[in-house]
């Protein structure tokens, strides 16, 4: 867990700033946060204030381990002994990329056998929408299913995952944030305790192998930090990444997610892109542009057919089960031998 999202350390933050100025309280937390300037430090309160403004001396919130029981607890979740591997330190490797399981709506057959087919890959990509958050949905439904019951395939999902592969990094995608939106809104009180902590984090508490996406970015000449969840650089040259874009047209929400990364490519200091995976749409594909020297594609899914993709209003082409399997040579992507299919 980073500082960023320590909840014991963004109460110290909190703190500090009612009785010192924002160079005071930098200068205090000095040497044990990744910034580098106060204002850098005001912009991670500004961008945590939903969490710390929650927080008062006299509750001071509990560390992720502790949240974690309470929740296994809650929805009735067996204790799960961390897998241990050898991480071998090889110039070449082999990545897995999935996306869009939704749980608890994950195809488990197709899930099953991909991770089978693939298990000598040297780390997995979950790339967004890990969990449905149906329960919390601001939409519709017409089924019956509690939180309580998401929460404990979702996690189940993650101990299966996390058992077969020694590197899990799972990037957020916008059903992720259901929970936040929908505990921000209306909380039992046996549930207040999620409200402080990023609930995909906090289900993947108990193995070290899996990373959360969270970078922060400091933009040059004084533009401030952002934080981001929503896309990882694997290597030197490839995004992978859950942008929130649609379209009827084929690969134009992967070509207009890449032409705004590259817009920003100066602030997220990110150096060429020669392939660039995006999930969200659950289609597949691989489309090379330019003279071929740059890949775009798209992740499809590993989930059940979504109801609303087969509403009267007609509109959603069917989905694609399928996956990528990247190669990369020191950090270098190999775009011949990199391709999604279809399962």
């Amino acid at each position: 867990m980073s500082w960023q999202t320590n909840p014991a350390f963004l109460l110290k933050i909190k703190l500090l700033k009612e009785t010192k100025t924002w160079e005071e309280t930098f200068r205090e937390l000095h040497g044990d946060i990744n910034v580098t300037s106060p204002e850098g430090l005001r912009s991670v309160y500004r961008n945590n204030r939903h969490l710390i403004e929650n927080f008062t001396n006299k509750d001071e919130p509990m560390p992720y381990s502790e949240a974690y029981a309470k929740l296994a607890e809650y929805v009735g979740k067996p204790d799960v002994k961390p897998a241990k591997f050898k991480v071998l330190n090889k110039l070449a490797k082999k990545y897995l990329v999935i996306s869009d399981t939704h749980s608890p709506f994950h195809n488990k057959q197709k899930i099953a056998e991909v991770l089978d087919l693939h298990q000598d890959a040297d780390e997995i990509i979950i790339d967004g929408d890990l969990t449905d958050q149906y329960s919390v949905s601001r939409f519709s439904k017409r089924m019956d299913i509690s939180f309580k019951e998401e929460m404990a395939e979702t996690m189940a999902l993650i101990d299966y995952i996390a058992a077969r592969f020694p590197k899990v990094t799972i990037v957020e995608g916008n059903h992720c944030e259901r929970v936040r939106k929908h505990l921000e809104k209306r909380v039992e009180p046996e549930l207040m305790f999620l409200c402080r902590y990023n609930i995909i984090e906090l289900m993947c508490n108990p193995h070290s192998n899996i990373t959360v996406v969270k970078d922060r970015y400091e933009f040059p000449d004084g533009n401030g930090e952002a934080l981001v969840n929503y896309f990882t650089v694997l290597g030197k040259d490839c995004v992978i990444g859950h942008f929130e874009k649609s379209s009827k047209m084929p690969v134009k929400a992967v070509l207009d997610s890449y032409t705004w990364l590259e817009s920003w490519s100066k602030h997220f200091k990110i150096g060429p892109i020669r392939l660039f995976l995006q999930g969200h749409t659950h289609r597949l594909s691989k489309y090379p542009i330019g003279d071929g020297s740059v890949v775009l594609g798209e992740t499809g899914n590993l989930c059940q057919v979504q109801e609303y993709s087969v509403s009267p209003k007609a509109v959603y082409t069917p989905h694609l089960n399928g996956y990528w399997i990247v190669y990369q040579t020191d950090g270098v992507t190999d775009l011949n031998k990199s391709n999604f299919f279809l399962c």
